[in-house]
């Protein structure tokens, strides 16, 4: 289906509220926008429907194959039917790294760490097939990942179980937790219906939370979802990345998410990077959920900046090649120099849009397509 970045960005400017709003408004729209993004729409005959009922597959993984001539390494002995249990979970102790690695559970499969901030990592929760369809300017099909939920993984003391504790009681391996259903909420005659999430949170170490959430149009099972969860393994712990470094950052902002997914948790895909920043601290406690824009403390609104990458089949405007340009307030776009991709600058009001062309103008690009070349996020600010 058609994806227009310009009505997009119009109903996000539309809803975000101004920096000088009370911290009440903040909330409610913070909270009108949670549930924009967690209303997942069941469009009739929809991949993602289709797909999580007929029954999903793995993506496979992509492995580096032996040298000519050289002998394969030996396979570890496994017991026929019994695969290897994963390995304990713990989260990582160093900031700004992720430690979920991919792995497949019956029909879906999860992916490596696609988000970090200070209090959590998010893997994608994916399908077989194809997701969203955008179609270019020039009348050409891209596909995104066919992503069917996330999987979150919260550092000790971060989730608060309070909400999740109202589901069902649901072991998890060993460990325990609770399963909610999604219900439907509402139909709208173009989109079809519409359904609160699925979601399955337990306890994978002492005061330390999980939660996987899908559409509930999925219809996926209190124990598929178990089996999911009990199979989340520890990989290695390794350092986000991102395709960009921004050579000047606004006075008193600092990292505060990074990865290939954005706050809202949508399908990664190739060349996407994320960085958002905060000026202030905010308390990665208590939380119920992952934290979208606005971030309030107290009756203070943080002021936040976020700049995302994307493949240049995503713009829906004439651009001006390389230099930064601002088609609306706060937001402004830099192309990469062969064009092939754009980072997008949103400033939320809080700063101006001559700001924002600074920071675009002092913007430096890795190879977008060679994760090899990419930025680690700590040294990627500033």
């Amino acid at each position: 289906m058609k994806h227009e970045l310009s009505d997009m960005l119009q109903d996000a400017k539309s809803d975000a509220p101004a920096p000088r709003y009370t911290v009440e408004d903040a909330l409610a729209a913070g909270q009108k926008r949670q549930r924009q993004r967690r209303a997942l729409w069941a469009v009739s005959g929809s991949a993602a429907v289709v797909l999580a009922v007929a029954g999903v597959a793995a993506i496979p993984q992509l492995l580096p194959s032996n040298e000519k001539g050289s002998p394969a390494p030996a396979a570890a002995p496994v017991t026929a039917g019994k695969p290897a249990a994963p390995k304990a979970f713990a989260y990582p102790a160093d900031a700004f790294t992720g430690n979920i690695e991919s792995y497949k559970v019956g029909k879906l499969t999860v992916s490596d760490t696609v988000l970090v901030t200070p209090g959590y990592q998010v893997a994608s929760v994916l399908g077989a097939g194809e997701g969203t369809k955008t179609i270019d300017l020039k009348g050409k099909s891209h596909s995104s990942p066919n992503q069917l939920g996330s999987l979150v993984t919260y550092a000790k003391d971060a989730f608060d179980p309070k909400v999740a504790e109202k589901g069902t009681a649901q072991s998890v391996g060993s460990h325990s937790g609770y399963f909610v259903a999604g219900e439907k909420e509402g139909t709208d005659p173009k989109k079809g219906a519409s359904y609160s999430e699925t979601t399955l949170s337990w306890e994978y170490a002492d005061d330390s939370w999980a939660v996987i959430s899908v559409s509930g149009a999925a219809k996926v099972t209190a124990a598929d979802l178990a089996k999911l969860g009990a199979g989340l393994n520890a990989g290695p712990t390794e350092p986000t990345k991102v395709n960009f470094k921004l050579g000047y950052v606004p006075e008193g902002y600092t990292l505060s998410a990074a990865g290939r997914t954005d706050d809202g948790l949508t399908a990664p895909m190739v060349g996407k990077s994320y960085v958002r920043l905060l000026k202030g601290d905010f308390p990665y406690k208590n939380l119920t959920d992952t934290v979208i824009d606005p971030y309030a403390v107290g009756d203070q609104q943080l002021p936040v900046l976020s700049f995302t990458v994307y493949p240049a089949w995503e713009q829906k405007y004439e651009a001006p090649g390389k230099t930064p340009y601002c088609p609306q307030d706060s937001i402004c776009y830099r192309y990469t120099d062969d064009g092939k991709y754009f980072i997008e600058a949103s400033g939320g009001g809080f700063v101006s849009d001559d700001e924002l062309r600074k920071v675009l103008n002092n913007v430096t690009f890795a190879n977008v397509e060679d994760s090899a070349t990419w930025f680690d996020a700590t040294s990627a600010i500033g």
